[in-house]
């Protein structure tokens, strides 16, 4: 007697009616040792705001690893102009002058571009990068540029010919990091440093810097700005310090302002005797979040600022320009936005217009065509068709946005011409996709729902308790609930295949298989013994099943579906522990894995359905990847939760 026909007879014995799967017994799988294809990084994309700077009619910006440009018009939103290459690290500081663009990205060092020539396409000019070169904050004149380089020291270069940057000098003290600088007048330099040290250096002599003086501040600076003989300084938990250095080799603090409630002052603007000061959000366990705001200070009385208003927000960065402020806000894997604000009146501030900067928030990464989906509080296009130039084709904001719900619920699901994203608050948004270059919102439908899967005019949904349900959506604005799916109270996973829907019921632990040949009336045509299954994805006459086992343990099956509703085991292989999301396209299988570190993404070549073997690993070194798609002809998106690392698969 075999397992099947035991299996068969317990399940049945429990009035559960279970068709069999054809009995085609798996190949062994071929080892892994020897990977037969690889990775290669091509690009990257999105990524939260971290570093602005503003001229009367552009905004700068430093998102995640690349260089955005946003003209201002009016009281419009920021609208995105350009956007350049990606750099190897985090864009931490941006300076603007004599119609030039100074950038600080980490280890990938200093760019110079020039802006004169056109505002919104900055042609890069020079670049400077050195070992241990790895600046966080940079201040310049036009002719010489001082970068703090945390132990590694400041910086001093050269940069009267943009095209060959020079070092005249590097400025360190043992044990001493500087985060951050600015240049006053006389040729004076104030340093924010580790350990809540402040100094000021002389800087006549670019080639010798010289300490003049130091005192400390209850914390770290973070960003320094300068008026006269007064620094004002932005300095995390202790709010925002101001410091007199009229006399330079005696700095002394004169005043300060700190919030009642805990505070995390990470920039500083100045206009007029208004201190303007970006306080981000602090998290602390989900239950324990605290936003923050833009902070107006009067400081004309510099010994007894008063706080005149607090815009909310998660505020990461600030700069001002007239009776405008643009802010840049980030909410940790949940949301980034460039917010024009209203300062005209100091003590009501006003956020005009915001433009969404995208981050990849969630596992759900989804591809269609050559574009990759992501949903934050926006639905985003990002444009694949040159993976190594990805371009953000639009943002479509959706209503409600539930911005403190959990990653997980923020799934979306494809139809032809259509997309149905999850909101909670609001409930399923319909996206019609018809003109991919003006998207638009059609309709809504049960909130409290996620989407599972769709297929022409028809969409499954799974409330929070009860059966899955189906909603014709032909008319989008009037989505009509026309039935169930049976036995689908404890379905998480679903796809579709030609005539029938698959999905994972991981209480009882069975692959559902409904014929959907009338959607509105789909019908249980067979149940499959599985185990705990964790992925679930269709590509043609195929059907890819992770599944987990003792301590961690993956596994990937192979099972075709050319008989559907029977289904056909032909292969399976051991994967590596922990991978999580799945997408599969030309018969690979890709896997995210979610552990730091040792964490990326995993290829499984299925080619041979009976023989499916893993192919090739992409280690990340300190990232985190969360969900991974792919798209035609071996590109692969990898979500890295702070943007989207573009992989091509080579064999």
């Amino acid at each position: 007697m075999t397992v099947l026909f035991v299996v068969r007879r317990c399940l049945l014995a429990l009035g559960v009616t279970v068709a069999a799967v054809l009995p085609v017994a798996p190949t062994p799988a071929r080892a892994a040792g020897g990977e037969a294809a690889r990775f290669v990084e091509l690009e990257r994309a999105l990524g939260p705001v971290r570093a602005l700077a503003i001229t009367a009619d552009h905004v700068y910006a430093g998102v995640g690893r690349r260089l955005q440009v946003y003209a201002i018009e009016g009281g419009k939103p920021p609208a995105l102009v350009s956007e350049g290459p990606s750099e190897s690290d985090d864009i931490t500081d941006l300076e603007v002058g004599g119609g030039r663009l100074y950038l600080a990205a980490g280890q990938a060092g200093l760019r110079i571009y020039d802006i004169a020539t056109d505002p919104q396409r900055p042609v890069l000019l020079g670049s400077y990068s050195a070992p241990g070169f790895r600046p966080r904050s940079l201040t310049t004149d036009g002719q010489t540029l001082y970068a703090a380089s945390g132990k590694a020291g400041i910086h001093v270069l050269d940069v009267r010919d943009a095209g060959t940057p020079t070092l005249l000098s590097v400025f360190e003290e043992p044990g001493v990091s500087y985060l951050s600088l600015r240049l006053g007048a006389a040729s004076r330099l104030c340093a924010a440093a580790s350990d809540g040290l402040f100094l000021v250096l002389d800087a006549a002599d670019p080639r010798a810097l010289r300490r003049l003086g130091a005192t400390r501040l209850p914390a770290n600076g973070r960003q320094i700005a300068l008026q006269g003989a007064l620094a004002f300084v932005a300095a995390g938990a202790a709010g925002l310090r101001i410091v007199d250095v009229a006399d330079p080799t005696r700095p002394a603090e004169l005043g300060h302002s700190v919030k009642a409630v805990k505070e995390d002052a990470v920039g500083v603007a100045l206009n007029g005797s208004l201190a303007y000061v970006a306080d981000r959000g602090i998290e602390s366990g989900e239950s324990h979040y605290r936003k923050g705001g833009l902070r107006v200070i009067d400081v004309s009385d510099p010994a007894n600022p008063l706080q005149l208003a607090n815009l909310a927000g998660d505020l990461v960065a600030v700069d001002t320009v007239g009776d405008q402020a643009i802010t840049g806000t980030y909410r940790i894997n949940r949301e980034s936005s460039i917010d024009r604000v209203d300062i005209s009146q100091p003590t009501a501030p006003r956020r005009l217009a915001s433009v969404n900067v995208p981050i990849p928030a969630s596992q759900a990464l989804h591809a269609m065509g050559r574009s990759a989906y992501v949903a934050d509080r926006a639905f985003n296009r990002l444009r694949l068709a040159d993976p190594q130039a990805p371009h953000l084709a639009w943002s479509l904001a959706l209503p409600d946005f539930d911005q403190d719900s959990y990653a997980a619920q923020r799934e979306f699901v494809f139809a032809p011409g259509r997309a149905y994203v999850n909101t909670q608050s609001t409930g399923v948004v319909i996206i019609d996709l018809a003109d991919l270059k003006r998207p638009q919102i059609v309709g809504t439908i049960l909130p409290g729902a996620g989407p599972l899967a769709a297929t022409g005019h028809h969409v499954v949904l799974k409330p929070f308790s009860g059966p899955a349900r189906i909603y014709d959506v032909q008319v989008p604005s009037a989505p009509q609930w026309v039935g169930n799916l049976p036995g689908s109270d404890f379905v998480t996973l679903a796809r579709i295949a030609g005539l029938h829907l698959y999905a994972v019921d991981n209480y009882q632990h069975l692959l559902l298989v409904y014929d959907i040949t009338d959607p509105a009336a789909p019908v249980l045509a067979n149940q499959i013994p599985i185990g705990e299954a964790f992925a679930l994805d269709t590509e043609g006459q195929r059907l890819y099943l992770g599944l987990r086992g003792a301590f961690d343990t993956r596994r990937l099956q192979v099972y075709t579906l050319a008989n559907a509703p029977l289904v056909a085991l032909r292969g399976e292989v051991e994967v590596d522990r922990y991978v999580s999301t799945m997408a599969a396209c030309d018969r690979i299988v890709y896997f995210a894995k979610p552990v730091r570190p040792g964490g990326g993404a995993v290829a499984v070549d299925a080619t041979d359905a009976t023989a499916p073997f893993v192919s090739a690993r992409h280690e990340l070194a300190s990232e985190f990847a969360v969900g991974i798609a792919c798209l035609p002809q071996g590109t692969v998106a990898l979500n890295v939760l702070e943007g989207v690392l573009l992989l091509g698969y080579e064999r």
